[in-house]
């Protein structure tokens, strides 16, 4: 199946169960991808990921399944509750900074769960936040607050889950791991301070210089 060419595209992959003190899983960390193949440059955005365990439900007893229902009926708020309903019973949520036209990146995200194998099932997503650069999201009048709504949603819309069926999951995105790019990044950064260190020596050189020709006129 081919995906609409005007997305941006992600996938998650890289699931790795985290053990606490007492050596349990006690949550699970991922890696989603994005690929922007928009013309756009996004500014920011993010996206709220839903999974259904439907697996565990049926290795419960009457009893630890009634306890599991009260349990979550304590923890869960309101807000939290409506999220369940509309992307499932498992949650998590990542950020995307900056991504530019035709650029890719990975965010790393951690779901609160020991069922990490939920994160194989299907799933929902919600694009919460969204918008692209030079495009104005916020606003105090009614009119700017409902140019905000339909540029998120049409910022929103164009995000495209590609799953392990997809042959894009495979072919479309680069072959780099969320260690290698946070490697990357890491070294980009040292250039960078480096840069900014050699420029301020060689304003100093300059300045130390011409003062030193300026004492020598007097």
């Amino acid at each position: 199946m081919q995906e609409k060419p005007n997305a941006i595209l992600f996938k998650i992959h890289d699931i790795t169960p985290v053990k606490n003190a007492e050596d349990v899983v006690a949550s699970c960390q991922y890696v989603v991808t994005f690929y922007n193949r928009t013309p756009f440059n996004l500014r920011q955005a993010k996206i709220d990921f839903g999974w259904t365990d439907t697996v565990s439900d049926l290795f419960l007893a009457e009893d630890d399944e009634q306890e599991e229902v009260e349990g979550k009926k304590a923890k869960n708020a309101a807000a939290q509750k409506a999220a369940q309903k509309a992307l499932g019973n498992v949650l998590s949520s990542v950020e995307l900074p900056a991504l530019g036209s035709l650029k890719q990146i990975s965010v790393q995200g951690t779901v609160e769960t020991e069922k990490c194998f939920v994160l194989l099932d299907a799933m929902r997503f919600n694009v919460s936040e969204c918008s692209f650069l030079g495009q104005e999201t916020t606003g105090t009048s009614r009119r700017g607050r409902a140019d905000a709504l339909r540029s998120r949603s049409g910022c929103a819309e164009l995000f495209s889950h590609v799953t392990p069926q997809n042959p894009e999951y495979y072919g479309t995105f680069k072959e780099i791991s969320y260690s290698e790019q946070q490697t990357e990044e890491k070294a980009a950064e040292e250039a960078e301070k480096e840069a900014i260190e050699n420029f301020k020596k060689a304003v100093s050189e300059n300045f130390e210089k011409t003062n030193e020709i300026l004492s020598n006129i007097k």
